[in-house]
């Protein structure tokens, strides 16, 4: 290729990828903005972020019917990554929202401007994760969302558990790093590629040789920088430390948009490399590998020590961090299966997901920032004195279970019934996937049980309050929880047909 095509060629592609170049401007944006603007005036670097979100969010129909790898095959452009695109940036949007009313965010008058450069690197990071076609790519984004993780996790910086929860953070992520890039070395020395493409046609070749003990150590280790992402056992360590001690804001955010992204790049993986395109043609290339029945373990260690970890939890933010670890478990079904309805049940479990957790992490941190607490003893009596907070709650816990009429309720429903689609084989795993929602009801309604059954504590101030923002934005959170559990067709549709659009 000569200077003229690489030119043309490279201009072209960074057309196509035109939300990541805006995201990107606007980091450098805010930046700029922080560094000439008045302390006084430091929040309005959130208006910038948003103002680029927004942008980058209409941009995004211009990658829409797009099937396409750009940058010599590093990046898709297509309707699969479009779908997670959406959910990256509605969830940096609402985030950001929930920062602007967090009490602990504005204590001691801390600027927002390196906050939302942080924040738009981890964007931007999530959006290359959702589209990357490379090992080395998926490498690099994944770090880029990690590294711009631990400083968010940490950016209390004069509490000690902010701290503590940020080296606790690193310390793990630098371990899952290891051993991702150690997995991604065997596997391009097997293979002789990076392209996850180009790797799916050595291992279908017939008249390649591969040791299958090296190939699956090196998908084990690969595995391991995508559980740690998600937050699967064994390397959800990392979650209840890190959601307790960082900002609630920034928990909430990371709850579900790293985990999407760790998802939607986990799926490219194992479908391009394992299962080519639509159909398993792929399966029999690891025909002494029975990953299925790994990933399955995975699914159900994952989702069993969520939720019977959480069932002793006294505080709500570590409560919740047990649970997000719970829901990786439900998800991580979707990506045994590679089938397209399961698939997408799974994108639509997390599309809902986003919605009822960061529901659930707003209105929590609205009551620990008027009773100054997260222990569930200083909640009593908070149905009768902050209804408008309390009710809100409920509806997102009783998602969170997926009682029926709840969009919750629709996602479990879809995942479940994909998995039975699959056969008896499969069985099991939706029962035990059935168990565990039961026993999250437990640790779920114990939180309802002390706002509504449980005497106020002593020398209560009475009835709480809440802003007239504040109450708009927990009901446009609670609003979608009920309306999608009982219109859920489009958004389904609409994630299925992006299934169909993944370029392998």
């Amino acid at each position: 290729m000569n200077l003229d095509a690489l030119y043309t060629y490279v201009l072209n592609s960074i057309a196509l990828l035109q939300p990541e170049v805006i995201v990107t401007i606007g980091l450098l944006g805010v930046l700029i903005i922080d560094l000439f603007t008045p302390k006084s005036m430091h929040k309005w670097s959130a208006g910038v972020f948003l103002g680029v979100m927004v942008l980058a969010l209409i941009s995004l129909s211009g990658q829409s019917g797009v099937q396409a790898s750009v940058f010599f095959g590093m990046i898709a452009v297509d309707g699969y990554a479009v779908f997670f695109k959406y959910l990256f940036l509605v969830s940096a949007i609402l985030a950001t929202l929930i920062t602007l009313f967090s009490d602990e965010m504005d204590r001691n008058g801390r600027r927002f401007g390196d906050y939302f450069i942080v924040m738009a690197g981890l964007v931007l990071g999530m959006m290359l994760m959702a589209g990357a076609n490379n090992l080395l790519m998926m490498f690099i984004s994944i770090e880029l969302v990690s590294l711009a993780s631990y400083i968010l996790v940490s950016y209390l910086k004069d509490e000690k558990t902010s701290n503590e929860a940020g080296v606790k953070y690193i310390i793990y992520g630098a371990f899952s790093s290891g051993l991702m890039i150690y997995g991604i070395s065997l596997i391009y020395g097997i293979t002789g590629t990076l392209s996850i493409s180009e790797i799916n046609e050595v291992l279908k070749n017939p008249a390649v040789v591969i040791d299958p003990v090296t190939l699956t150590i090196a998908v084990l280790l690969t595995l391991g920088g995508f559980g740690y992402k998600i937050a699967a056992a064994p390397f959800h360590f990392w979650a209840p430390d890190a959601y307790e001690g960082a900002p609630t804001p920034v928990a909430a955010f990371l709850s579900v948009g790293p985990k999407a992204a760790g998802f939607a790049m986990m799926l490219r993986f194992f479908k391009t490399i394992f299962f080519g395109t639509s159909t398993p043609e792929g399966y029999q290339i690891l025909d002494n590998i029975d990953w299925v029945s790994i990933l399955a373990a995975v699914s159900v260690l994952t989702m069993t020590i969520g939720n019977v970890t959480a069932l002793w939890q006294q505080n709500v933010k570590r409560m919740l961090a047990y649970s997000s670890i719970a829901h990786a478990g439900y998800i991580l079904m979707g990506v045994i299966l590679l089938s397209d309805s399961g698939i997408a049940a799974m994108m639509f479990y997390l599309a809902y997901y986003l919605i009822m957790n960061l529901g659930v992490f707003f209105t929590a941190m609205l009551i620990a920032d008027k009773v100054q607490s997260f222990e569930l003893d200083d909640w009593r009596g908070m149905g009768f004195r902050a209804p408008v907070l309390a009710i809100p709650m409920v509806i997102f816990l009783a998602s969170l279970i997926g009682i029926p009429g709840t969009v919750g309720f629709a996602g479990k429903f879809l995942l479940f019934v994909a998995v039975l689609q699959q056969g008896s084989l499969y069985f099991w795993l939706a029962l035990i996937a059935v168990a565990n929602s039961v026993v999250s009801a437990f640790y779920y309604f114990k939180v309802v049980k002390m706002m509504y059954l449980k005497k106020p504590v002593e020398n209560a101030d009475g009835p709480i309050s809440v802003s007239i923002p504040a109450t708009v934005l927990v009901f446009v959170f609670a609003v979608p929880t009920i309306v999608l559990g009982l219109w859920w067709q489009p958004l389904y549709n609409w994630a299925l047909a992006s299934v169909r659009m993944l370029v392998g």
